[in-house]
């Protein structure tokens, strides 16, 4: 009856195209059934309190917060310091794409 759509996999980059957050980049922490996921930015959306998102509400980027997809792949707690620092890094490399290509 409805779109179906992937699961985006743990520690994709996303960029969030609805509500408050929109235009945003977070990451996917967690899997909530076969339509939502947790996401975090380690900034105003913090690891402690995710946001939960419709996965027609966001857009994957095709790229991983490698950081953070370590630490999970360990079991270990992700940490916000780590979301901003991938999402960081992400940025940085989107720039640089940017002057060479503009």
């Amino acid at each position: 009856m409805g779109h179906t759509r992937d699961l985006p996999e743990l520690a994709s980059i996303v960029e969030l195209l609805r509500g408050r957050d929109s235009k945003k980049l977070a990451v996917v922490i967690g899997h909530d059934g076969d339509r939502f996921v947790w996401v975090a930015d380690g900034d105003l959306r913090k690891v402690e309190k995710p946001k939960r998102k419709n996965i027609l509400h966001i857009r994957t980027l095709g790229s991983y917060a490698e950081r953070t997809r370590q630490t999970l792949q360990e079991g270990k707690q992700v940490s916000n310091a780590m979301l901003r620092y991938d999402l960081r890094r992400y940025s940085e490399a989107g720039q640089e794409e940017n002057e060479v290509h503009g």
